[in-house]
């Protein structure tokens, strides 16, 4: 089944049709989640459309107030969008190089990278389902992993989250970065998110398990059943 995105295309198409300095800009990203439509432009937003093709959020846009950081189109085109499958985590990836984790229910940033990344980014993804866990990569073939923690102090005996704003705004939040491939190897043209083993093999046995019960050896089984039942009564009947 095939369905039009009719109330996107046209804001979209009206986006275009406006005066560069007041539009939101071109799309040149998409990203799908369960309750929202994503689409990064070349002004550095994300424009989030709810499944009624409502505009619900724009991400990056400094009249938004929160966590936004940047100025508009201050890091170039969108490249990459990716949303988290289990959590309200959005990452998005910029022609500058900047990585940010944001936050698509409040509508707010998070935290943000720039330092990894010396040339534009290409991919932004997920690796771990419900935590904001991301891998990234940039023209060059530099490889990331970035690890954002909602940041945590230790009082008496519990733990207590923080909301103290740091120099860009963000609430708490902090991120761990390592380098997985620094580019040496030459450009990663594409890359993708593959299940751990264990969840592979998880799977692997319970269709196996499926088969076992519903296939025809669990046919015959209950054909041997239902046979020795029935000789086992004739035998019965024989011997009064």
């Amino acid at each position: 089944r095939l369905d039009n995105l009719d109330a996107i295309t046209r804001q979209l198409e009206k986006n275009a049709a406006l005066a560069y300095q007041h539009s939101p800009g071109l799309p040149t990203a998409v990203s799908i989640h369960s309750k929202f439509i994503a689409i990064g432009t070349d002004r550095s937003l994300v424009l989030l459309f709810d499944h009624f093709q409502e505009v619900r959020q724009v991400l990056g846009n400094t009249q938004g107030g929160g966590g936004q950081m940047h100025e508009v189109g201050g890091d170039g085109p969108v490249t990459s969008i990716d949303v988290s499958v289990k959590s309200d985590y959005l990452v998005s990836g910029y022609v500058s190089g900047r990585v940010v984790l944001w936050d698509i229910i409040k509508g707010m940033a998070l935290k943000s990278i720039s330092e990894v990344h010396t040339a534009p980014v290409t991919v932004v993804r997920f690796y771990h389902e419900g935590d904001a866990s991301i891998i990234s990569v940039d023209t060059r073939g530099c490889v990331q992993k970035l690890n954002f923690h909602k940041s945590a102090t230790l009082i008496g005996a519990s733990l207590t989250f923080f909301s103290s704003k740091g120099n860009n705004g963000y609430n708490g939040w902090t991120a761990t970065t390592e380098c997985l491939l620094d580019g040496a190897a030459g450009q990663v043209p594409a890359m993708s998110i593959m299940q751990p083993w264990i969840t592979v093999a998880a799977a692997v046995v319970s269709e196996q398990e499926k088969a076992t019960l519903n296939g025809p050896h669990s046919t015959d089984h209950h054909a041997q059943r239902n046979h020795r039942a029935a000789s086992q009564g004739g035998d019965g009947g024989a011997g009064g």
